[in-house]
């Protein structure tokens, strides 16, 4: 009689089990797979070449008064470049000029580059660029 009440204690045991087992598994399987976000690279990751430009045209600049021709004006701009090698983002860390600083914007998001590779592979690359309008 012990034998049998140990017996049918296992196998009690195996069944909740499997059928915790099955349980988990179905959760698993019916919560969508959320893969990783994509990491974006920087000067600071020495494993990855940077960026090349192949079209970064600044817009002219035309000073609106006197006293703005003789100013020099400096900002710093961030972009977000795609594994393609297209302007993802552009943000103006620190302005250049109220006139300037929204056809710089403008400007940034068509600049295309060689993207930045990891390992040969193309991986996004936040990079800054110091912007200065000098007096001609």
């Amino acid at each position: 009689e012990g034998f049998l009440k140990l017996s049918d204690g296992e196998v009690i045991a195996a069944a909740q089990a499997a059928q915790a087992a099955a349980a988990a598994r179905a959760a698993a399987a019916a919560a969508p797979a959320v893969p990783p976000p994509p990491s974006i690279y920087g000067a600071d990751n020495v494993d990855v070449v940077p960026p090349a430009d192949v079209d970064r045209r600044l817009p002219s600049w035309n000073p609106p008064t006197v006293v703005a021709r003789t100013t020099e004006y400096r900002g710093l701009l961030e972009v977000v470049v795609d594994e393609r090698g297209m302007v993802e983002s552009a943000v103006l860390r620190k302005p250049v000029t109220p006139t300037y600083d929204p056809m710089l914007l403008d400007a940034a998001k068509h600049w295309k580059f060689q993207p930045a590779t990891r390992g040969g592979v193309p991986v996004k690359y936040r990079k800054t660029f110091d912007i200065v309008l000098a007096p001609r």
